[in-house]
């Protein structure tokens, strides 16, 4: 089967299997990945529950040893336990094999490498940084197996895991608790620790499951949401937690059943520590810095301002706010689809720690979370939005054909065309994996919005299709 190169993405390599995600692919990989860390491992290997995982793993476990690396295999896990076995077992670089959020018949590579800065942390490997030179060497591939073959060591990191997230976490008590896990391995970590606390617990679909019987594990989507919104109303929950697939997001719902958006979330852990900051020696010398996505609701902005923050824009892409986070320094960064990233924790995104984060403000505060959540909540924002391309459309020519019609606005190009109106704002971008045009949009109400939305349509009409 001839390789598709075109599953090199921006920041992991992700496709259908086995069409373009295969187990000669895993094969060659690992013999790419030996050549660009000059055959020095060992490289820390990890997995999800979908279907195509086992042997997907298993090929990836040849091409590396076969090239004479040493690799720790900790099995199946979640993305943030195999970035947490890189860091702290020392390793220079790790691979989670996992689709994240997409539809079963899906999966892909993460690569991650160990870096320093004003922290240490853990990176995920983008085009930009070692992902194309490692597509070059499957593209070109050459092989020759080393003299001595690398050795497997099983490795269970779980315990070391779990103790580690709960150090940080804060005490947590007295709260009713769901979580929906979506048959994704989110439950691995989460479901045991959850029940340890003093907290009432309930659990929605834990159980690994590559098919996702129930729904997608996917975040994107607010119909995913649904059975966990059910429970938490019909429990009189005092929050919901929805973990991603590879749990390296969580996403809250409040007590009233309202999605408590990643923006939402890290404009609370953004105030909490504001208002806390230097009480504790391990924080005093933290910047009070937050970078976050460029799609961040203004109110959110606007609050930590307020409370004296710094915030920081940056383009769309988890690997900006760790880079940024690890190489100058600051407190948090987040993105608008769910990655939250502490310089607590390294800079890596934990769906569990930003959990248990978000469990340990509400008992130290005594609030409910739809209380923590309300100074966000004055401007009304929909999901992103997002409009199959029916021709192809360049960055170039988006910027030219809005340019002149929002010239009265203030305009950027960050990522895609930005444009801010004194009371309303929109992005527009081009998606970085599918022909995709996105439109994030914020004003005073639903009606001033949808309004706009329909405008903006009619300007872009002849390069998206039928909705």
């Amino acid at each position: 089967m001839p390789l598709e190169l075109d599953v090199f993405r921006g920041y992991d390599i992700r496709g259908l299997y086995p069409s373009q995600i295969n187990e000669d692919l895993a094969v060659k990989l690992g013999h790419a990945l030996s050549m660009y860390l000059g055959n020095k491992g060992p490289v820390v290997v990890g997995r999800d529950g979908r279907t195509s995982s086992p042997s997907l793993h298993q090929a990836l476990l040849q091409g590396l040893t076969k090239s004479g690396i040493d690799v720790i295999d900790i099995g199946v896990c979640t993305t943030p336990m195999t970035s947490y076995a890189l860091y702290y077992l020392g390793a220079p670089c790790g691979v989670m094999i996992s689709a994240s959020h997409n539809p079963p018949e899906y999966n892909a590579f993460k690569l991650f490498r160990r870096i320093t800065g004003v922290i240490s942390g853990v990176q995920q490997l983008s085009a930009a940084d070692g992902l194309s030179e490692i597509k070059n060497m499957v593209e070109n591939y050459a092989f020759k197996p080393a003299a001595q073959p690398g050795k497997v060591i099983l490795n269970d990191i779980m315990t070391d895991y779990r103790e580690e997230l709960i150090t940080h976490a804060g005490t947590i008590k007295g709260l009713q608790v769901v979580a929906d896990y979506g048959n994704g391995v989110g439950a691995i970590s989460a479901d045991p620790l959850l029940k340890s606390l003093p907290i009432s617990y309930t659990a929605l679909y834990p159980e690994s499951d590559g098919n996702f019987p129930h729904h997608i594990p996917d975040n994107h989507n607010e119909d995913n949401f649904k059975d966990l919104i059910t429970a938490v109303k019909r429990d009189g929950a005092d929050v919901g937690l929805f973990f991603d697939g590879d749990a390296d997001r969580c996403i809250a719902v409040d007590e009233t059943g309202q999605i408590v958006s990643p923006e939402i979330m890290t404009g609370i852990y953004a105030l909490d520590f504001l208002a806390n900051r230097g009480k504790e020696k391990s924080d005093a010398d933290i910047e009070p810095i937050i970078y976050h996505d460029l799609r961040f609701s203004r109110a959110v902005i606007e609050e930590i301002k307020a409370a004296g923050g710094i915030t920081k824009k940056l383009p769309v892409g988890n690997t900006y706010y760790k880079d940024a986070l690890i190489k100058h320094g600051g407190f948090i960064g987040g993105e608008w689809t769910g990655h939250i990233m502490w310089a607590e924790n390294n800079a890596r995104d934990d769906g569990l720690f930003n959990g248990l984060k978000l469990l340990g403000i509400m008992t130290k505060t005594g609030k409910k979370l739809s209380e923590l959540a309300q100074p966000f909540r004055k401007y009304y924002k929909p999901f992103e939005i997002s409009m199959t391309l029916a021709r192809p459309l360049s960055s170039e020519t988006l910027k030219q054909s809005l340019q002149k019609t929002f010239s009265d606005g203030s305009l950027s190009f960050i990522d895609g065309v930005s444009v801010d109106y004194p009371d309303w704002w929109f992005n527009l971008r081009l998606s970085n994996t599918t022909p995709v045009l996105r439109l994030t949009i914020e004003g005073p109400d639903k009606a001033f919005v949808d309004e706009k939305i329909e405008y903006i349509k009619t300007l872009i009409s002849k390069y998206i299709g039928p909705s």
